[in-house]
């Protein structure tokens, strides 16, 4: 778990991962969008996929792709955020949700969603 302060600017960085499907997109990749938010957690800490307390993005999602990737890495994707971290304290979820389509040989188009987080601690600015 990592510790993140009130009220500061932190920088995120998120990757996208590959297709449930375990294999890169033949083709090329259009992203739909991303989802960009942070919930704090009580008992238990709610779904990314249901429900953000703070949205920090919503919007277009344009990352870099490595130009010569290693074997087993061609899908990696990543783009930096700077958000700030809302004025709550405790346990708290950070969440990334992913939409986007792959063009395969045959110039179908896969779907591909994912939704990915992280459990914080937030803590008083210093």
């Amino acid at each position: 778990m990592k510790n993140v302060a009130t009220s500061a600017l932190a920088l995120l960085g998120f990757a996208s991962d590959r297709p449930p499907s375990g294999k890169t997109p033949s083709g090329p990749v259009f992203e739909a969008g991303i989802g960009l938010g942070m919930s704090a957690c009580a008992d238990t800490c709610p779904s990314p996929t249901t429900v953000f307390q703070h949205l920090f993005y919503a919007g277009g999602f344009n990352p870099q792709r490595p130009s010569n990737p290693a074997p087993g890495e061609d899908f990696n994707a990543f783009q930096n955020f700077t958000v700030t971290v809302p004025s709550i304290t405790g346990h708290a979820i950070l969440g990334f949700l992913h939409s986007s389509f792959g063009e395969e040989a045959d110039l179908s188009v896969t779907p591909f969603f994912e939704s990915v987080n992280i459990t914080v601690n937030v803590v008083e600015a210093s």
